[in-house]
């Protein structure tokens, strides 16, 4: 029998049970679809809060239409989208627009074909126009 001590060897990193070399291609694909993906969600943001109307919740929605039917007679069996003014400067070359200020609200009736602006910290309505479909 053979009682001689095995020697062993230290592996460098080069000879298998080291670091594994990572291709640079792949580490370009990856920073490329991060960066992709980082452009993408930048312009989701941007456009999900750009300076149109905004849409509200369903909550704040039902509670300014009671405050606007308080003040006028509103279409019925129709409940309209509620949007909010955030950038008035950016809505101005629209003449519907023209006296709105940030935080105003527009309610849109699609079957009656009426929009309209209404002002809740003045709890006035600002205008009201009738839809076109061009």
């Amino acid at each position: 029998m053979y009682n001689d001590p095995v020697m062993v060897r230290p592996q460098t990193p080069h000879e298998g049970g080291g670091r594994r070399r990572v291709p640079w291609r792949m580490i370009l694909v990856g920073v490329a679809i991060l960066f992709a993906l980082g452009i993408g969600i930048y312009f989701y943001i941007q456009s999900r809060s750009a300076s149109g109307p905004q849409q509200t919740t369903a909550e704040e929605a039902s509670r300014i239409v009671k405050e606007v039917e308080k003040l006028m007679l509103l279409p019925e069996g129709e409940t309209p989208p509620v949007a909010t003014v955030t950038d008035p400067a950016k809505l101005s070359d629209q003449s519907f627009f023209v006296n709105a200020t940030q935080g105003d609200k527009v309610l849109i009736y699609a079957a009656s074909q009426k929009i309209i602006l209404y002002n809740p910290r003045q709890n006035k309505i600002i205008n009201v126009a009738v839809l076109s479909s061009e």
